[in-house]
């Protein structure tokens, strides 16, 4: 079904999705091109190219076509000079690795914003981490120098983005962009529709980096803020309700990678991995029970449209919600409130482990409970050694625990092979890993640190590539090397 583009609701949608990203559209181009008056020039004229197209387009392709518009601006595609390693390289290298860390693009979606192949594009990148600046230090300062520039940026500058935001969606339609600008949106109905497919983007688009803790890239897209009083419609369909309602996890939460880290060093592993399947939401918005039909009522006409996961999350939510008694209710309905009164960014910032949460199993999610009730009961000192123990480790090795204390355990000796991996790909080397017999797994975790970065990819992709019979000789040819 194509959108469409005369549909007023989709300029608040519009106006969220660039808010989320504009900033990191700006230290992309400012990168990328190395002159603050040439990347203003581009990423203006990146808002009105992109919302000439978005506006016709599905919500779900606005990312990749907003880079790919940015992309397109001749200014981005010049030397940028010299004075850093990230500045010497060529143009094309440049974007590929500006790609992976500002716009947090996995292969897939990075070479389609460049317009290449996945091939072209991984040789791109490959030539970008060859570079004698770039080794595991040089990476780590790169990222997190990258990270501050969006953190950090000046009001003065925010406001600017802000500015070209407004004057580019005002283009469009005068009109129909004029109602859409404030945070509010007067009817329940269309707030709905918006926020659902909203909801579907968060869960389909977060470019697969809910493992990651907050200082790496990712996607911020907003969500449509909610009318003045919140009905119970307007309250189970929320695309945060889960996160928001989940108020006695939010310490567990927060400090997943640590807890999992804990959990696996203290704790007997379980002898095995259940995990509970959830009440399937029916195709049809019919089939479901009259009481859920009316908390679920504003997801009604696009109910045939949304995926299983979208629809099981609603079911759920809207179950969760008929078990809680009136003064439940009321406490997450203020919570809500507040919730929706944080900045985009923050909400975005918080959403991140609890994605990472939400994709643990129940085996799991029991573990860590108890690691952190046993680390509650240690004294104070004892409980800042540990935190420091956790710390002392590469950012990429703490990141890993973001997937659980079994994951995080298993893939801890290899964590200098995950490094910038697309997440897309690390099934498939997980697979590899556990195919590999011990002698050959412990060489490979004393060979991996030692590589450097272009090396290191190298490797990753000659191991996916050769048959399993032949991994451990290739593991032994390279660390003889």
């Amino acid at each position: 079904m194509s959108p469409d583009a005369s549909n007023p609701s989709r300029r608040p949608a519009l106006v969220a999705f660039l808010r989320g990203i504009e900033l990191r559209g700006w230290v992309f181009a400012w990168n990328q091109c190395g002159d603050e008056a040439r990347a203003e020039h581009a990423l203006a004229s990146a808002f009105h190219d992109f919302l000439g197209q978005a506006k016709d387009l599905p919500l779900a392709s606005w990312p990749i076509h907003f880079w790919t518009s940015l992309l397109a601006q001749a200014p981005l595609m010049t030397p940028a000079g010299l004075g850093s390693p990230l500045a010497e390289l060529a143009p094309g290298p440049r974007a590929a690795l500006l790609l992976r860390l500002v716009a947090g693009l996995d292969v897939t979606h990075a070479s389609e914003a460049l317009g290449v192949s996945d091939a072209a594009y991984e040789k791109a990148l490959h030539r970008a981490l060859a570079h004698p600046g770039f080794d595991a230090d040089g990476l780590q300062s790169l990222r997190e120098q990258l990270q501050a520039q969006i953190n950090d940026a000046p009001a003065a500058q925010r406001q600017l983005l802000a500015t070209w935001r407004d004057e580019a969606v005002l283009a469009i339609d005068d009109v129909v962009a004029a109602e859409a600008l404030p945070r509010t949106v007067g009817r329940m109905r269309r707030w709905m529709a918006v926020a659902a497919v909203l909801a579907l983007a968060v869960a389909v688009l977060g470019y697969q980096f809910a493992m990651r803790p907050p200082a790496h890239p990712v996607q911020v897209i907003d969500t449509v803020a909610p009318p003045p009083t919140m009905s119970e419609t307007i309250v189970v369909t929320h695309p945060d309700y889960l996160q928001v309602a989940a108020q006695d996890d939010a310490a567990l939460v927060r400090d997943l990678a640590s807890l999992s880290w804990l959990a696996a060093a203290t704790l007997q592993p379980p002898t095995d991995q259940v995990q509970s399947a959830p009440r399937a939401a029916p195709a049809q918005f019919g089939a479901l029970a009259p009481p859920l039909q009316g908390l679920l009522d504003s997801a009604r006409d696009a109910w045939p449209e949304l995926d299983v996961a979208t629809r099981d999350m609603l079911l759920r939510q809207a179950d969760d919600w008929a078990a809680r008694p009136a003064a439940q209710r009321d406490q997450l309905r203020q919570r809500l409130l507040a919730w929706d009164a944080l900045s985009a960014p923050e909400r975005a910032r918080q959403r991140t482990p609890f994605l990472a949460w939400q994709r643990l199993s129940d085996t799991d999610r029991g573990q860590i409970r108890i690691a952190a009730n046993r680390l509650a009961g240690l004294p104070a000192p004892e409980r800042q050694s540990l935190r420091e123990q956790f710390a002392a480790p590469p950012a990429d090795t703490q990141a890993l625990w973001w997937l659980g204390p079994a994951l995080g355990q298993e893939l801890a000796p290899f964590s200098s092979l995950f490094a910038f991996m697309p997440e897309s790909d690390r099934p498939a080397l997980l697979q590899v890993l556990r195919e590999l017999d011990d002698s050959s797994r412990a060489n490979l975790a004393t060979l991996a640190p030692r590589l450097t970065e272009a090396r290191r990819q190298g490797l990753r992709r000659d191991l996916l590539a050769a048959p399993a019979a032949g991994r451990g000789r290739l593991v032994s040819e390279r660390l003889l090397q």
